[in-house]
């Protein structure tokens, strides 16, 4: 770990221009390794907006339907998975993805006796994409951390782009979350608050105009984060550092 840190470190200091995907990121490498700012762009992450051209959008939602869609990781709060089923015994939640938590989910849902919650695994664009295009609900629970404070998650680029409504934990302070949260394009919970995530989901389910508005937000802000778009500010970047170079 400090041989990796030591040599972002020196990348970084070599550099002429660093691209972050998020203020946080950029405050941190101003704040902790003293890099100047007028070296730091920030770019956030995008998604692939041609892979869902082609995907049906007409699937009819199914009541009581629930989902989450990406990697297994430890920033993941599973204990809100395991809440929410508990808590909405005639919803289905599946989980769809892989990772190094798979099997720690999957003894808490033993645990509890859960017969509501299902773990697909990993699953082609086209079968995850279609569960979720029937899920009434999405969902991205996070414990707060570092990493989660920082993060620009293209998850939620592709849950708007498939028009969902969405429950996500506020832990990150980019400019992306800020601007879906401004919006309306999901509803933010508390991550130290379960009891609120589970009740921001109920919340969705009961109520079809409240869904359906922050699908439409949502689905609407997306499209500011192709990676096109971000691709070609990268190019212009890049083209402006050349041109003071020369």
């Amino acid at each position: 770990r400090r041989f990796i840190y030591n040599m972002e470190k020196r990348a970084v200091s070599k550099a002429s221009k660093i691209v972050v995907v998020s203020n946080p990121m950029k405050e941190i490498l101003i704040n902790e390794w003293n890099v100047p700012e007028k070296k730091i762009e920030v770019i956030p992450n995008g998604y692939f907006e041609e892979k869902f051209k082609k995907f049906n959008f007409d699937i009819e939602e199914v009541e009581g339907m629930i989902s989450f869609l990406g990697t297994l990781h430890p920033k993941l709060d599973l204990d809100k998975i395991i809440k929410l089923a508990k808590s909405i015994e005639s919803s289905k939640i599946y989980v769809i993805g892989d990772g190094s938590v798979r099997n720690e989910l999957e003894r808490k849902v033993r645990e509890n006796n859960l017969e509501n919650v299902i773990i697909t695994g990993r699953l082609p664009d086209k079968e995850a994409f279609s569960l979720v295009a029937k899920s009434q609900v999405v969902i991205y629970p996070l414990k707060m951390s570092l990493h989660t404070k920082v993060l620009t998650s293209v998850k939620i680029f592709d849950y708007a782009a498939l028009g969902k409504a969405m429950v996500l934990d506020y832990v990150s302070e980019s400019e992306v979350w800020k601007q879906f949260k401004e919006r309306n394009a999901a509803i933010f919970s508390d991550p130290s608050n379960p009891d609120e995530f589970v009740k921001c989901v109920q919340t969705l389910l009961v109520d079809k105009e409240l869904r359906e508005r922050i699908a439409y937000n949502a689905k609407t802000l997306v499209k500011n984060y192709t990676w096109k778009r971000m691709g070609e500010r990268l190019v212009k970047l890049y083209k402006e550092d050349n041109c003071t170079k020369v």
